[in-house]
């Protein structure tokens, strides 16, 4: 927590000291008075030329700057997008300091599909957890996407999907090859069906 109070703290006084600065600059006002000064002499000059038979329409036409409330809308969006994204990243760093499995991760990231933004806070935990048991690395899959299908498969396991519907579920998981995971979970099914059978006997 302490990692990403800093961090928050860092990028709201960055946001103080540019809003400042374009409050103190001139140039958006002197901007716009010109443009408002440029529309009125036009709007007259319009209106000397419009025929009185026309209905004596208003032209209500609305001065074309950027105001300071839209500029604040600005700033708001970007510094909104900034923070959701400093959050993800101190998040999935915690998890790594706290030991955190790739299924747990997951879990806490709500990891639903490979095709998630927040996917990719996934992939840098994974890229990060195999740098940090470099023995277990071996055995785990080499990518995140492989870690991520993994952890599915087992669940999947857990849950007693049936090998017919797998397919569907890595599909909905995100996965455009999936022949490579079915051929696993078959495996894995048989595997435990095998011991079920034993254990009944």
């Amino acid at each position: 927590m302490r990692i990403i109070n800093l961090m928050l703290f860092g990028l709201l006084c960055g946001v103080c000291i540019v809003r400042v600065q374009a409050a103190k600059s001139p140039s958006v006002i002197v901007g716009a008075r010109v443009v408002l000064a440029d529309q009125t002499e036009n709007r007259v000059k319009r209106s000397l030329r419009v025929p009185s038979n026309q209905g004596g329409a208003l032209d209500t036409e609305t001065p074309r700057f950027v105001t300071g409330e839209k500029r604040d809308i600005g700033v708001t969006q970007v510094v909104s997008t900034v923070v959701r994204s400093m959050r993800a990243k101190a998040k999935w760093i915690i998890l790594l300091k706290h030991g955190f499995g790739p299924a747990k991760a997951m879990r806490k990231l709500k990891i639903k599909s490979v095709r998630d933004a927040n996917f990719n806070n996934f992939a840098r935990f994974y890229a990060r957890y195999l740098q940090k048991h470099p023995k277990k690395a071996a055995s785990l899959p080499a990518t995140a996407e492989e870690a991520a299908t993994a952890v599915k498969l087992d669940q999947w396991l857990v849950e007693k999907v049936l090998p017919p519907q797998i397919r569907t579920k890595l599909i909905e998981f995100g996965l455009k090859e999936t022949a490579k995971y079915e051929r696993q979970y078959m495996s894995m099914w048989g595997a435990k069906q095998s011991k079920l059978s034993a254990n009944a006997k």
